[in-house]
């Protein structure tokens, strides 16, 4: 997570080079780069975990099961 910036919709961010899907499982791990999900941004996951001292930030209502 954050290989070229810290935005969250940004496909070079991730490991795979693509979006997460509904049904990946994220992680976010204690790491300089914060991941950010813009107020705009429209991100799906199957699971979100941070890690101990791990921090994200999002700036829209947050909606989801569980």
């Amino acid at each position: 997570m954050g290989v070229t910036s810290s935005d969250w919709t940004t496909e070079s961010n991730w490991d795979r080079n693509a979006l997460p899907a509904a049904t990946n499982n994220i992680i976010v791990p204690n790491v300089g780069t914060i991941p950010l999900i813009g107020s705009r941004d429209s991100v799906e996951m199957n699971d979100l975990t941070v890690e101990t001292n791990a921090f994200f930030s999002y700036f829209r209502r947050w909606s989801g099961n569980g």
